[in-house]
């Protein structure tokens, strides 16, 4: 192998290392956030307004997504396949990762006109 196509190589892979370590991160603190979201929004003083419905289901949606994202990130870094051995989610995963951002934005919609 060329020297320097070698070290391209690994600088190539430096880089997607550090990427998918941010792209963990992003996705560790989308959990925190959306968890205390919904923890805070579904207390009886703001449960009432509608606002709040529309909040909370916003972040169910997207803490699926953040469990999405945490599950392709332990796909590829740990080569651990998780919709082999979990049979019927194969399909549910993939139907709910290609329904769920279609959802987020409407309800995003749904919460400003409201």
């Amino acid at each position: 192998m060329i020297p320097s196509l070698y070290a391209a190589i690994l600088k190539l892979q430096k880089y997607f290392a550090i990427e998918n370590y941010i792209v963990l991160s992003i996705v560790l603190a989308g959990i925190i956030g959306n968890t205390t979201m919904l923890i805070v929004y579904t207390r009886r003083r703001l449960s009432k307004l509608s606002f709040s419905t529309y909040i909370c289901a916003l972040s169910i949606v997207h803490l699926l997504i953040n469990l999405d994202w945490l599950r392709a990130f332990i796909q590829r870094e740990l080569n651990y396949n998780l919709l082999l051995h979990m049979g019927f989610m194969c399909k549910a995963i993939v139907f709910y990762s290609s329904l769920l951002i279609p959802i987020a934005a409407w309800f995003e919609l749904v919460s400003s006109l409201d």
